[in-house]
């Protein structure tokens, strides 16, 4: 248990954070090159496979088809090789790979994260799976320090769907795993009826109160509401707090 000093320390250095995700932009997994030499190249072929090649560890082929199909068992594939380590971040385990989910189908550029490591993000392609996915995360970054949660006072989005539906807004937690893996039990916490193509926010306690996660959980918060068209005014976006 966290010592009572500890405890108000993380309070006081608690920041805020707002996580906004638009068309085509939520990153399913977030990659970064753990070897000692360079990288070729991290290629993409949507539906198919995953390529990564480096001058120290050859070439990883990830194939979708056998066993990598979901986004989880595809970072989970990664991360035993040692080559790149994976995480997961706007999306769900079990979401597919198999089915034109990612948008890149082609070499992915890296760029950096907030800590300014190097990474290579995979990202979703949200008209063909139909949904739209955000993640508050206090591990967005890589070497971000365990001992942190999250908590979310605005849900805010519009989307441009078939039509709202029942669970069409979903929020789940997600658990940090054991033994250095990336992920860990999802559960749904939040069903909420959704609202096709208006501008919706969802607030606790009129913004006074919180949806918080329990240490090192991420928040997960997806519209999954039919079939949607891609527009400049789509967005889903959290609001929160990282303690």
């Amino acid at each position: 248990m966290a010592s009572l000093d500890s405890v108000k320390a993380r309070q006081v250095l608690t920041t805020g954070k707002v996580v906004q995700r638009k068309d085509d932009t939520p990153v399913a997994i977030r990659l970064r090159y753990k070897g000692t030499g360079t990288v070729t190249s991290v290629t993409m072929t949507t539906a198919t496979n995953l390529v990564l090649i480096t001058s120290d560890g050859g070439t990883d082929t990830y194939t979708f088809a056998s066993g990598s199909g979901t986004m989880g068992a595809l970072a989970a594939n990664i991360n035993a090789d040692g080559v790149f380590e994976a995480k997961l971040l706007d999306c769900l385990a079990a979401d597919v790979t198999t089915a034109s989910n990612f948008k890149a189908n082609a070499a992915i550029t890296s760029s950096y994260d907030e800590l300014g490591n190097v990474v290579y993000d995979l990202l979703v392609d949200t008209d063909v799976p139909d949904y739209m996915t955000v993640c508050l995360s206090p591990f967005a970054n890589f070497d971000a320090p365990k001992g942190h949660r999250v908590h979310v006072q605005e849900l805010k989005y519009k989307v441009n769907v078939a039509s709202g539906v029942a669970n069409g807004v979903r929020v789940y937690t997600r658990d940090s795993a054991p033994n250095g893996a990336k992920h860990g039990t999802e559960v749904q916490i939040l069903n909420i009826t959704s609202v096709d193509n208006t501008e919706t926010t969802i607030t606790f306690a009129s913004g006074e109160a919180k949806l918080s996660g329990k240490e090192d959980q991420d928040i997960i918060f997806r519209i999954n509401s039919g079939a949607i068209t891609d527009g400049a005014g789509n967005y889903v976006q959290i609001v929160g707090e990282i303690e």
